[in-house]
């Protein structure tokens, strides 16, 4: 990774840091900070090393030895032979983090936009995919700018699709799925209280596709409950009869419905 062309200094802490000290002093220390972003293995713990980052002339060698230790023991930390300022090692650190993270950002943005040509990666697959590449380390996204791993990898995702359009499970019990789309699904029993209730599957299969082309509906976590709040808006709750309602005025299309779902919980579609 490239190092950085500037550094990043927070003048709250460089004015709090350096509260006291005398010019050439804070010159010196302004050195030594700038000497260890150009080099975050730390500084060597020399001091004729270390007074030529300083750049000290020779008449000023011995007041810099004077206040050398001080200041790299108040300041610095010595590990493994180098000195390290905690406060510049953290900014460095997540600068790193924030150039490598960007970096792969625009690794993916290339992969995705190379996937979108290669036909079967739908909107939601496109998703998964992206979600997938930021769990990957920097080899293997390498590796997913090859085409011939996109189509690999979108097999996967066209057999794990498949897979949950068969069953649902639901406490490890395989329920049959009426109809599933995105994250959201409806069983078979579930579709049935929907026609219980008096809606017919013409109305039900209706209003599922209302939902599955309604673009925000990946907010809702319930198929079953979405569908029965939109049956009510559209059509009202309907009226079922009861059995001891009184039937010599009705029609004979009502008779036949109504015997027909007493018998089959369900309404024929004529």
């Amino acid at each position: 990774m490239s190092k950085d062309p500037a550094v990043l200094i927070y003048f709250d802490k460089w004015i709090s840091s350096t509260n006291g000290m005398k010019a050439h002093v804070r010159a010196w220390y302004m050195d030594l900070l700038l000497y260890q972003y150009d080099n975050p293995e730390g500084i060597p713990d020399d001091n004729d090393f270390i007074a030529g980052i300083c750049r000290v002339l020779p008449s000023e060698y011995d007041m810099f030895k004077q206040m050398l230790k001080q200041m790299l023991e108040q300041k610095f930390e010595l590990v493994n032979g180098k000195w390290i300022n905690n406060v510049a090692n953290e900014i460095i650190s997540k600068r790193q983090d924030f150039k490598a993270k960007r970096a792969k950002s625009g690794n993916i943005g290339v992969i995705i936009k190379l996937a979108k040509t290669i036909k079967g990666f739908t909107p939601k697959r496109l998703t998964r995919l992206k979600e997938s590449l930021f769990e990957m380390n920097d080899e293997e996204i390498e590796q997913a700018k090859n085409k011939q791993v996109l189509e690999q990898m979108l097999k996967l995702y066209v057999n794990v699709d498949e897979d949950v359009n068969k069953d649902i499970i639901i406490d490890n019990n395989t329920v049959s799925s009426y109809r599933q789309f995105l994250h959201l699904s409806i069983s078979q029993e579930e579709f049935e209280k929907l026609q219980q209730i008096g809606y017919s599957q013409q109305q039900i299969d209706s209003i599922l596709d209302s939902i599955e082309n309604y673009g925000p509906n990946k907010k809702y976590k319930s198929l079953f409950l979405t569908a029965k709040k939109w049956l009510s808006k559209e059509h009202g709750v309907p009226v079922v009869k009861s059995a001891n309602t009184d039937t010599h005025d009705e029609s004979e299309e009502d008779r036949i419905h109504r015997e027909w779902k007493a018998k089959n919980k369900t309404i024929p579609i004529h």
